[in-house]
């Protein structure tokens, strides 16, 4: 997520490029994208709006990170009533709907409550967020979608979990909070928290990242081990076996369960594929790639493939068809070219050239030319080029303030 930005694009649409084939393209050669940002795409359940106790604001200025009701069921309604078929696409890239965060984090320069929306304030990555709704739900719209052809695409992060903030430290017991914290207002919202506190190791903990707080590790200053916008930072390049963090291990309701002799990677692994093994989803969009050493990625996608292989063996009546697991990598500002992470598990990279390249240019024949050129006769190499989306110029943002001591 390119400088944690507040996602505010509704549901902008992606083409791949690819040089004409003949017959019908496989859906790796083309796929045809579409972004929804789950929460701000269609209301489909609204009696899961208020889920955690999430509220929205009353001011238009003042609401613009929080939830706002999108969900699952939202989407589902959408596809019954041929909606994307109508539109022509064959993937359906959603945000990453496990649990996040249950509260809000100070938005902008305390400007707005941010809550998790978007889905990159990760809390839990085995069950779903319950503003997006049930796993029926889930197992609902992937089943209606594949009926119509169209693939399912998780948005995922490997790179860091959400911060803590004030509602989900009470609600899980964290003792690092002074007290009348549900009383914080934007402007006093980090006097609450003790930052020098050493009950902070109840939390991810210093085996799982890098967070600068008592007894972790500080963030590094290469790509790998910076802590973006003060997120706490999977050290997914560590060899040392862990054990659950100690609020996950306590968490109501998590699928959460220590894994014998198993890295932080390894278990990211296992809980991003389970949501393959279990549902069918077709793809992932991996978030902040250079962030994230090449390995972890191509561990993912390998883990990914078997477990869509062995979900479409056990359910030969719901696949679309025998294709294996795809995934598409954003590196912030990368063009077209090769890339060698497309060695590392990528089917695709992002295009972010296409958008000011498509409006620039009036006759775009130079334009596709040259990515034929790139592309033609490189198997195992594409792009998948932005129209819009939450990343682009054409989309309204604003910058997120990070959950870390002022000053």
């Amino acid at each position: 997520m390119r400088r944690l930005a507040v996602l505010l694009a509704l549901v902008p649409v992606l083409l791949l490029t690819a040089p004409a084939a003949p017959g019908p393209a496989r859906f790796a050669d083309n796929p045809i994208v579409y972004f929804a940002v789950t929460d701000r795409f269609f209301n489909g359940d609204p009696s899961n709006d208020n889920a955690y106790g999430r509220t929205r604001e009353a001011r238009p200025e003042d609401d613009v990170g929080t939830f706002h009701g999108g969900d699952l069921k939202g989407i589902t309604a959408k596809l019954k009533e041929g909606w994307f078929r109508e539109l022509g696409v064959n993937a359906i890239w959603i945000t990453a709907p496990y649990e996040q965060i249950h509260g809000w984090v100070v938005g902008g320069n305390k400007a707005f409550k941010h809550y998790a929306y978007h889905g990159y304030y990760a809390l839990d990555y085995t069950v779903l967020d319950k503003s997006m709704g049930t796993p029926d739900d889930l197992r609902e719209m992937v089943d209606t979608a594949h009926a119509q052809g169209i693939r399912i695409l998780f948005d995922v992060v490997m790179n860091h979990p959400g911060y803590l903030d004030l509602q989900t430290a009470r609600e899980l017991g964290l003792r690092v909070l002074w007290p009348g914290s549900e009383k914080a207002t934007l402007a006093n919202y980090h006097s609450f928290i003790d930052y020098n506190n050493f009950a902070f190791t109840d939390w991810w903990g210093r085996d799982w990242v890098r967070a600068g707080l008592p007894s972790y590790l500080d963030g590094g200053r290469d790509e790998l081990t910076k802590q973006l916008a003060f997120l706490p930072d999977f050290r997914t390049e560590s060899t040392a076996h862990v054990t659950l963090p100690k609020f996950l291990r306590d968490k109501p309701g998590t699928r959460a369960r220590d894994l014998r002799d198993t890295t932080v990677r390894g278990y990211l692994v296992t809980w991003l594929t389970q949501w393959v093994r279990e549902y069918g989803i077709d793809g992932f969009r991996a978030d902040t790639v250079k962030h994230v050493e090449p390995a972890a990625w191509a561990e993912l996608k390998t883990a990914a493939t078997k477990a869509l292989a062995e979900w479409k063996k056990a359910n030969p009546d719901k696949k679309i068809d025998d294709e294996p697991f795809w995934m598409v990598g954003e590196d912030w500002g990368k063009g077209p070219q090769r890339d060698p992470l497309h060695d590392s598990g990528f089917d695709a990279l992002i295009n972010f050239d296409f958008q000011n390249a498509a409006l620039r240019d009036a006759q775009p024949e130079k334009l596709y030319a040259r990515y034929a050129s790139l592309l033609s006769g490189r198997p195992g190499y594409n792009a998948l080029s932005y129209l819009s989306s939450h990343d682009t110029e054409n989309s309204s943002t604003a910058s997120a303030s990070p959950m870390a001591p002022p000053g």
